[in-house]
């Protein structure tokens, strides 16, 4: 039996089911955010950044070292973890 059968045999389960969908919807709506920029949390960021051609050492001092004083001094903040690799800096902030 394909669907457009089922759906006229079960007419009244349709027009419920539409109904739900519909009120669902329509709450939904209400309870979204309607600001233009509306607060998110976010617990845990990662900032990758790259530095071609640069050894470990030189990422560690030349990025990763900036970057996360820059992000201490933000506030509000719980933990900064940071990787370094060649050409490649990873520093995970909570």
């Amino acid at each position: 039996m394909d669907i457009s059968k089922w759906a006229f045999k079960n007419r009244n389960l349709v027009y419920f089911l539409v109904m739900v969908l519909l009120i669902g919807g329509i709450l939904s709506c209400y309870q979204m955010s309607k600001l233009e920029d509306p607060e998110i949390k976010v617990k845990l960021a990662m900032v990758v950044t790259t530095y071609p051609g640069a050894s470990a050492h030189q990422v560690e001092l030349e990025v990763t070292d900036v970057l996360e004083k820059s992000i201490r001094s933000m506030g509000n903040i719980d933990n900064v973890e940071s990787y370094y690799y060649n050409d490649l800096s990873l520093i995970q902030v909570e």
